[in-house]
């Protein structure tokens, strides 16, 4: 059996409190809510290092979440990054150019017809949005 990397249960956290020291970067899974912003990724990673060991409690300190314990209570926890899922810390995607009927990204020049479509539809958009009394000025001022 390989060596393990995600810790996610009591017995687990006994075993990565033998495998880390002092500046050990761990990385745990944070799922975010998508609803405010649908471009991104709804699973990601935060990067914790551990600072030190708590006299306290006996346990060691990571510097973005408590403990140890705490830390794998939140999600799962990796010792090596996984490939797939990015930092919370890193730039967010891009929203790009226009998509075709599909959802799909354009991969080439479009045509005079092509923008003038797109065009259209955006005028059409707008042009509802002010019928139904969106985008209006108040009468109250």
């Amino acid at each position: 059996m390989g060596k393990q990397t995600a810790f996610r249960t009591e017995k687990d956290l006994r075993q990565l409190r033998k495998i880390v020291d002092i500046g050990t970067v761990l990385y745990l899974t944070v799922e975010l809510e998508t609803r405010g912003a649908p471009w991104e990724d709804p699973k990601q990673l935060r990067e914790c290092r551990v600072t030190g060991r708590s006299w306290l409690v006996s346990d060691w300190v990571v510097d973005n979440a408590g403990t140890l314990a705490d830390l794998v209570h939140q999600g799962t926890v990796y010792t090596v990054r996984p490939q797939g899922l990015k930092l919370l810390s890193e730039e967010t995607t891009q929203c790009e150019g226009p998509l075709d009927g599909m959802g799909q990204k354009y991969n080439r020049r479009l045509d005079r017809r092509e923008l003038e479509a797109l065009e259209a539809q955006v005028a059409a958009t707008t042009a509802g949005n002010a019928k139904a009394g969106r985008g209006k000025k108040s009468s109250w001022w």
